[in-house]
């Protein structure tokens, strides 16, 4: 069994903030219990405490954005897919890497936690495993 990904393995994303543009198949498992419970986590935050009306990224700090490659291959071990993944090169992906500072969000909470992407997806797998007969097919 082959994977076939529509993407370049070494394209960086800033998940959070990127959403999934290019591979939104691919992200639904990592952002669907990662992403949300931070951004809804933030998002709170937000609303009751920051009141500066300029804006500010809730997003992972440059040094944890990863790559289409890191999430494909952390999707492929959560679901012990054992098959071969493959990029397909030959489609064009955009700009090689969108990143958003979030300095400021660190000024106002440097010891906000994000969840990593690991624990996110292994979270999101773990649940549509777990629910697998009542999801949507």
């Amino acid at each position: 069994m082959v994977w076939l990904l529509g993407a370049r393995p070494k394209k960086l994303e800033m998940f959070l903030y990127e959403y999934a543009k290019n591979f939104c198949d691919l992200l639904v498992a990592y952002f669907i219990c990662c992403c949300t419970q931070d951004l809804a986590e933030l998002t709170v935050w937000v609303m009751r405490e920051y009141h500066d009306p300029t804006p500010i990224s809730l997003s992972v700090d440059e040094a944890d954005e990863v790559s289409i490659k890191d999430v494909a291959l952390a999707v492929a071990k959560a679901m012990k897919f054992e098959g071969e993944v493959v990029f397909d090169t030959s489609k064009a992906d955009g700009q090689f890497k969108k990143t958003a500072s979030n300095k400021k969000l660190r000024k106002y909470r440097p010891d906000y936690d994000f969840t990593t992407m690991e624990d996110g997806i292994q979270k999101s797998v773990d649940w549509f495993v777990e629910n697998y007969e009542s999801c949507r097919k």
